[in-house]
């Protein structure tokens, strides 16, 4: 290209896209971006276990008003014996 200004900007291209100090500024944006999306994937599967545990009280606490044996109240709703006797209070 007989263009100075065209020759400038793809010299300056090259030396960008070749520059090993932005390739690993790119490195490093590219794996905060992959933490942060795994950070939300880990605290959306935190909030699905807890809003399973607090359904899993709420059957234990009304299998406990119908008076159903503790032993089933474990063996459905999967909590230990200590969280279902805990809830008798």
């Amino acid at each position: 290209m007989g263009v100075p200004i065209m020759n400038e900007a793809i010299g300056a291209y090259h030396h960008i896209a070749t520059s090993q100090e932005l390739l690993n500024i790119e490195r490093a944006r590219s794996k905060a971006r992959h933490d942060e999306a795994q950070a939300i994937l880990n605290a959306e599967r935190r909030g699905e276990r807890r809003g399973e545990y607090s359904k899993s009280l709420e059957i234990a606490k009304k299998m406990l008003d119908l008076s159903m044996p503790v032993n089933y109240i474990v063996e459905i709703t999967g909590l230990s014996l200590d969280e279902v006797e805990g809830l008798k209070d």
